[in-house]
């Protein structure tokens, strides 16, 4: 591999910074917020909703797993939900002793996670030009074409027209308005129509279009 060299679009990159935070449980505290934003999700095709948090916590120097969501976790299970909220700040859910293990009082928390920069953060071509973290199978870096990708938090009015519909379907699908509502949440959809096949009557069809990027 010493005479490797690949060229174009090889890896994923996000544009923000690191926080390192320290965070105090008080009493019954089942959910902490963080303290910085807006927290950077990155696109996951196997996470629900098609994005993930950039969101890693340790709880008295032990690291905690992020899971989806508590309901499945055991009693004694050392796991955590990161939950998304208004102005792209989050907060972090923890069990209560019947899903998921809750977190002692005065326990020490500390959450690592990225705050991204939104539409902001995409660059010209040329303009990235050096790692953060060195890895020993890559030489140098460049990017010859813009990128693209970055998106804003999403604004109020459209979480408003959302919302309804998203929680109506509580991610489920027992229709075919369920199936087009959670089409259109997964990330980078922009929209989508769903319709039945007369020739396939037990199937659905799915048709989406992607949000246009520069």
């Amino acid at each position: 591999l010493d005479d490797v060299v690949l060229l174009g679009n090889m890896a994923p990159i996000s544009e923000g910074r690191t926080v390192v935070e320290e965070l105090r449980p008080v009493g019954d505290a089942r959910v902490l917020a963080l303290g910085q934003g807006p927290v950077t999700w990155l696109r996951d095709i196997s996470a629900p909703g098609g994005r993930r948090p950039e969101v890693s916590i340790t709880v008295d120097g032990r690291p905690w797993l992020r899971v989806t969501d508590l309901l499945a976790a055991a009693p004694t299970a050392q796991v955590f939900a990161c939950e998304g909220q208004p102005g792209g700040r989050a907060r972090l859910r923890f069990g209560d002793g019947e899903n998921g293990a809750p977190v002692r009082a005065g326990a020490r928390v500390v959450a690592t996670y990225r705050v991204g920069l939104g539409a902001g953060g995409d660059r010209a071509g040329g303009r990235i030009a050096r790692l953060a973290t060195a890895h020993p199978a890559i030489e140098s870096t460049f990017n010859p074409l813009p990128t693209s990708g970055g998106a804003d938090p999403e604004p109020a009015e459209l979480a408003r027209q959302r919302g309804p519909a998203s929680l109506g379907a509580l991610d489920r699908a027992a229709s075919v308005s369920d199936v087009e509502v959670l089409a259109r949440d997964y990330d980078g959809v922009r929209r989508a129509h769903v319709f039945r096949d007369p020739r396939r009557p037990r199937a659905l069809t799915v048709v989406v279009s992607a949000v246009r990027t520069p």
